[in-house]
């Protein structure tokens, strides 16, 4: 392909350097510049590409600021009856602020990972524009140099966990040989992070999230109860009252702090543990569920890593076995993938 022919990506970074990507024949090529002089050139191949993540922003504290500042801005002349023109420029700074806010939005970033999760590049872009084209055809370049076989062994059903909590969601999804952990919130907008199978290793164990405001004010309301109460006699005042008030203000601190204790699971992965989000702690069912999930992944690793992968076949029918005898694939999907694995086999070996 020539050079004017290539399919392009480029964006901008600080002040003086950009970064362009191009697609060529056998990878995506990443190349830096500063000041007009390329300082860096890196060639990602297809094949290293194994996942991505893209994601929007949405910036909630500007948001809620340009709401704020515009809300006064419109009330303001009407308390002041009418006296509106020295805020002429006022609404001109919020009206770009708000063209600004949008554009913002419009902005999104995807980041490619390889196959142990580790983060091959980032491109960041404007929806719509001539980044949609380039990741069509980046897609396309990865699915055709990726082995036949991985479609179908990324498409067994394997199981997966949720938690539901107010407004987000947060996904445990096995995908054969990767575990996919992601977060949506509200809006949409969340993170996607994933690790090999391998990389899952013990312990798995919990973590207690302890609301340690509510709960210092309650022990502090039940420390001062009766010195503030002695104090409060010695003063002429009821020593009775102020037993009850603070008493009473540290019971419901108290029983605020409960009613905030949270729970998480967590699992090591070599690098940093993922961490559920937080589950109460009297939910004890939704906790044993993601805690016996993630106990079985970590089992199912530890005997994956030990198998021979050298005789690439024989690896991926003793993986397919495994995964039968660990109960995450039924007898039917098991005897498909591994006629779909002999037929590749026979293919690849012009039988």
């Amino acid at each position: 392909m020539s050079a004017d022919r290539l399919i392009r990506h480029e964006q901008s970074g600080p002040p003086g350097f950009w970064t362009v990507f191009s697609l060529l024949e056998e990878g995506m090529q990443k190349e830096d510049f500063a000041s007009g002089i390329k300082v860096h050139t890196d060639l990602i191949y297809y094949d290293e590409i194994w996942d991505h993540f893209a994601r929007a922003p949405f910036p909630l504290r500007n948001g809620l600021l340009l709401v704020a500042a515009t809300a006064v801005s419109l009330l303001t002349p009407f308390v002041l009856k009418g006296f509106w023109l020295p805020f002429v420029p006022v609404w001109v700074v919020l009206s770009a602020a708000w063209f600004l806010f949008w554009a913002g939005l419009r902005r999104w970033t995807v980041r490619l990972f390889d196959f142990q999760g580790l983060e091959l590049a980032e491109l960041r872009g404007i929806r719509g524009g001539t980044m949609d084209r380039f990741l069509e055809d980046l897609w396309k370049a990865v699915a055709k140099a990726r082995f036949p076989l991985q479609g179908t062994l990324e498409a067994l059903d394997l199981g997966e966990c949720r938690i539901r909590t107010a407004g987000s969601l947060w996904r445990s999804v096995f995908l054969y040989d990767r575990v996919v952990f992601s977060r949506e919130g509200p809006a949409g907008f969340g993170r996607r992070d994933f690790y090999a199978l391998t990389a899952l290793r013990a312990p798995v164990g919990i973590r207690w999230r302890i609301p340690w405001v509510p709960l210092s004010v309650a022990v502090l309301c039940f420390l001062c109860a009766a010195p503030a109460g002695w104090l409060a006699r010695a003063a002429g005042g009821s020593l009775v009252v102020w037993l009850l008030g603070l008493s009473t203000a540290g019971l419901v601190a108290s029983l605020l702090a409960a009613a905030l204790l949270r729970v998480s699971v967590t699992v090591e992965t070599g690098t940093e543990p993922v961490e559920t989000p937080g589950i109460p702690w009297w939910d004890q069912r939704r906790r044993r569920e993601v805690l016996a999930w993630l106990a079985r992944l970590v089992k199912l690793a530890d005997r994956v890593e030990p198998l021979d992968a050298e005789d690439y076949w024989e690896y991926h029918r003793a993986k397919l076995g495994l995964l039968r005898e660990e109960g995450f694939l039924e007898e039917w999907p098991y005897r498909s993938a591994l006629a779909r694995l002999n037929t590749q086999e026979r293919e690849e070996l012009g039988e």
